[in-house]
């Protein structure tokens, strides 16, 4: 069965499981960064999945555009993989309902606990998060070609509890955003967050390498005046602050000198996304 992966990633979780369920599946990896200007996506292959980080309890806005651009799925057989550091929130929901839109159907959804990006959580270790990942992906090679459906999580009872919590804590990340964007209160948290990017800085230790520019997944950042200048259609992914060698970004997106990174994922993997360069 032929299979093709659409990943996005910023920090490498992402990347990283697209990797891995690649490996089980010989599936064809294609990242969506290199799609955002496409004004529609014509799906050939009998399977395709898709593999997502989880920002602010849903999709990236990246993911959501992808999603809508989607064609030719209706008979296809289509699977999910999200991955979160605080939980899955109504993201699973918004592509089910995205890719129904547009005539298809999720059959399958992995649903994976991997370390968070923006702050330090004590009570985790990454190899343990890593290795209940793998173990729940461990038979998807069976689930795709068998064209199974049904849920697989590292953690069901947070997950079942996820859409409960998002009602509350939605409100608040759409207030948190929108003071962060400076823009008026009616505007959307999707335009929030791509306007976030207003928070960042960077200090003396900047040396204008441009590595923030190369790595960011959506051309986000200007180098014209040989420091970085954030232009407002942020994903919040943090690559460019994770992957800055002086650590010279700031910015209350991120907890202060928290830096998370995927170990099994190179910064050129991330930088080749944009080019559509499979790593």
């Amino acid at each position: 069965m032929e299979t093709v992966l659409y990943f996005f990633s910023g920090t490498g979780n992402t990347l990283a499981l697209a990797k891995y369920v690649q490996e089980k599946t010989a599936a064809t990896m294609l990242p969506i960064a290199a799609m955002r200007d496409a004004d529609a996506v014509a799906v050939q292959s009998e399977a395709i999945g898709i593999v997502t980080p989880v920002y602010y309890g849903d999709l990236p806005n990246i993911v959501k555009d992808f999603l809508r651009k989607l064609r030719n799925i209706e008979e296809r057989y289509i699977f999910l993989v999200v991955n979160y550091g605080g939980g899955t929130g109504t993201s699973v929901a918004t592509a089910k309902k995205l890719v129904r839109e547009n005539g298809g159907r999720v059959s399958a959804v992995y649903s994976i606990h991997m370390p968070q990006n923006s702050f330090a959580k004590s009570a985790e270790t990454p190899t343990g998060l890593y290795a209940a990942a793998e173990r729940v992906l461990s038979d998807i090679r069976q689930t795709v070609l068998q064209q199974k459906e049904g849920t697989f999580s590292t953690n069901r009872y947070a997950d079942a509890l996820q859409g409960i919590l998002y009602a509350i804590l939605k409100p608040m990340y759409r207030k948190h955003l929108l003071r962060l964007s400076s823009l008026d209160a009616d505007a959307s948290i999707e335009a929030a967050i791509a306007a976030a990017d207003r928070t960042f800085s960077v200090n003396e230790s900047c040396t204008g390498c441009g590595i923030c520019a190369r790595v960011c997944p959506v051309d986000n950042i200007d180098l014209a005046s040989g420091r970085p200048g954030w232009l407002h259609h942020c994903e919040n992914c943090l690559a460019c602050y994770t992957w800055c060698p002086e650590k010279a970004i700031r910015g209350p997106l991120v907890e202060e000198n928290y830096y998370y990174r995927h170990p099994g994922v190179r910064l050129q993997d991330l930088a080749g996304q944009k080019m559509g360069s499979i790593p």
